[in-house]
C-alpha cells in the first residue's frame, strides 16, 4: 500500500483535538478546513438566523413496504436516485437491492451471494457520472459494475488497505479509474479509545494502490463495559463528525467539520478549490435531553449510563447530518430544538434557501430535484416526498 504520511499536525479546537497526517501536496487544502483559515475564496458571513428562512413540509406521494412480494426486512438509511425518478434499495437483512419506481412498481437488481452480480454487505451504491451504476460490496472488497438499464456488467476486486483501513465505502470520480475510498481505522477498538479516526484517499484501479490518505475525526463513541468486558459502544450524541460527500458532477468532493464552521470544497488532487463559511447558532445540550435519552437506552448498569453522560458534550454540534442532491445544493439536518425534524438548505454557492421540515420518527435516506427519500424504522416502510421548491 502506497503510504504519503509525511508530515503531521495536531490541531485543538473547543470541541476536540483533529489528527491529520498528510502529504505536502495536501497540507495547506486540509490546514485550510481544519483550522478555519479563510481562502481567497472564502466571504465572510454572520451566523444564519435560522428563523427568518421560508419552511417547507413535503408531502408523501408513494408510500409502500415491499417490492411485489419481498417485504423489507431492515432498509439502510441511504437510497440513490436515478435519472428516470426511480430509486435503488438496499435492505441489510435480505442483503438484496431493489429499484423501485414512481408508480410503486419494482425489481430485483442484486440478490444475496457471492458470485457476479450478487452481494454480501451493500456499503455504498453510487451512481457515477457518466455510464455506470457502482455497488461497494465491502465484505468483498468488491465493485460491481451495472449499466444505465441496471444491467450487470463486470466486476472488480480491490487490493487490501492495510490494516490501518477499514473501508465504509467506494465512490467513483469523474476521471476514468479513480475512486475516493472512505473508511475508519479499527484500531482504536481493541485500546477502547473513545475518538475514532476517519480515513479518506484516493484508490487507483489501474495501479491497484491507494495514495493520499487523510485522517480526520469521527464522532466520539461511549463503550459499554460490564464486567470488565467489552460489550458494545454507542457514538456519543451531538458530537461533532466529519462529513463526507461527493460533488455531483464527480470532480471534487466535500468535507465539512461543523466547528470549523466551513464546507470546504476540495479537487481530485487534494487541492482546496473554495471554502463556504456556514456559521450557525450553538445551543445548550438541556438536561431533559441527556435524560430522555440514557431512559430510552436503557443500560444495563449504573456504570455504563455514568461512562456515557461523562461524554455528553455541553453545547451541541449544530448539523448531525450533510447531504448534496444533484443540483449542488447542501442540506444539512439540524439538531435547534423543534417538534420537527429539519434540514438547512443552501444553494452550491452556500446562501441558505429554506428549512425543510419532517416528522422525527422519519430519516431522509437521499434528496434529489426530482423527489425526497423517506424511511419509517419503526414500520420498515419506504416513501417518496415532494416538496415546494
Amino acid at each position: 500500500m502506497k503510504k504519503d504520511f509525511q508530515q503531521e499536525t495536531m490541531l485543538i479546537n473547543s470541541y476536540n483535538k483533529w489528527v491529520i497526517k498528510i502529504s505536502p501536496a495536501v497540507f495547506l487544502s486540509c490546514f485550510l478546513l481544519l483550522s478555519g483559515c479563510l481562502g481567497e475564496d472564502t466571504v465572510s458571513t454572520g451566523t444564519i438566523n435560522l428563523d427568518e428562512l421560508p419552511v417547507s413540509v413535503p408531502e408523501p406521494v408513494l408510500t409502500v413496504d415491499a417490492i411485489d412480494t419481498m417485504l423489507f426486512a431492515f432498509l439502510y438509511p441511504y437510497s440513490t436516485p436515478l435519472d428516470d425518478g426511480s430509486v435503488l434499495l438496499a435492505d441489510a437483512r435480505r442483503s438484496q437491492v431493489y429499484q423501485l419506481n414512481r408508480d410503486g412498481t419494482g425489481s430485483l437488481v442484486a440478490d444475496n451471494g457471492r458470485g457476479p452480480g450478487e452481494v454480501r454487505f451493500i456499503s455504498n451504491l453510487t451512481q457515477g457520472p457518466v455510464d455506470y451504476l457502482y455497488l461497494f460490496d465491502s465484505s468483498n472488497l468488491r465493485v460491481s459494475l451495472f449499466n444505465r438499464d441496471l444491467t450487470y456488467e463486470r466486476e472488480f476486486v480491490l487490493k487490501s488497505p492495510g490494516e490501518g483501513v477499514a473501508l465504509e465505502g467506494v465512490y467513483p470520480t469523474a476521471e476514468k479509474g479513480l475512486f475516493i475510498a472512505d473508511g475508519i481505522d479499527p484500531r482504536h477498538f481493541p485500546v477502547l479509545d473513545p475518538d475514532p479516526v476517519r480515513v479518506i484517499g484516493f484508490y487507483h484501479q489501474q495501479e491497484e494502490s491507494y495514495s493520499n490518505w487523510i485522517r480526520v475525526p469521527d464522532r466520539r463513541i461511549a463503550f459499554t463495559i460490564i464486567n470488565g468486558e467489552v460489550q458494545g459502544f454507542r457514538q456519543v450524541p451531538f458530537m461533532p463528525k466529519t462529513h463526507f460527500s461527493m460533488c455531483p458532477d464527480g470532480g471534487s468532493f466535500y468535507l465539512y467539520w461543523p466547528p470549523s464552521e466551513e464546507i470546504a470544497e476540495l479537487s481530485l488532487s487534494m487541492d482546496t478549490m473554495r471554502v463556504i463559511p456556514v456559521v450557525l447558532p450553538e445551543e445548550r445540550f438541556l438536561e431533559s435531553e441527556k435524560d430522555s435519552l440514557l431512559e430510552r437506552w436503557n443500560y444495563p448498569d449504573a456504570a455504563t449510563s455514568r461512562n456515557m453522560q461523562s461524554n455528553f458534550p455541553e453545547i451541541k454540534t449544530p448539523v448531525d447530518r450533510f447531504l448534496v442532491d444533484d443540483l449542488g445544493r447542501f442540506w444539512l439536518r439540524l439538531t435547534r430544538h423543534s417538534p420537527a425534524r429539519e434540514w438547512l438548505v443552501l444553494d452550491k454557492e452556500g446562501v441558505p434557501q429554506r428549512i425543510v421540515q419532517h416528522s422525527k420518527e422519519l430519516d431522509v435516506t437521499h434528496v434529489s430535484s426530482q423527489n425526497i427519500g423517506i424511511r419509517s424504522d419503526m414500520n420498515m416502510v419506504f416513501s417518496f416526498y415532494e416538496w415546494d421548491e
